[in-house]
């Protein structure tokens, strides 16, 4: 409850937690593509690869198609962590008193104005 009214009080915090719902969801919907193609993987049996995320000329096209998205997610789902992880943080700077009572007076002097 105190957090749900800080978040509508204080300047910035309702766009930075909208931001971190935003990229917690997106890491989630990346992670499960990830699964889904690893389990599509996994289901063609085996094929020449270079390596997991490489394929081989003579790979099969949806299996290098899978692998080369395999790819991109294995450098999206540590980096949106990393940016839920930067609002975390930001957050807890948010969460000072002498923030809070800036924040609330801006977001109150803005809403005078």
């Amino acid at each position: 409850m105190t957090n749900r009214n800080r978040v509508r009080t204080q300047q910035g915090l309702g766009a930075s937690t909208l931001a971190k719902a935003g990229l917690t969801a997106a890491a989630l919907g990346v992670t499960a593509w990830s699964g889904a193609l690893g389990a599509k993987l996994a289901q063609h049996g085996p094929a020449p690869v270079e390596g997991s995320t490489e394929p081989a000329p003579e790979t099969p096209q949806d299996v290098a198609d899978a692998q080369r998205q395999l790819q991109v997610a294995q450098w999206l789902i540590p980096g949106l962590t990393a940016a839920i992880a930067v609002l975390n943080a930001v957050h807890g700077e948010q969460q000072r008193p002498t923030q809070q009572v800036s924040g609330i007076a801006k977001k109150l002097l803005g809403a005078a104005s």
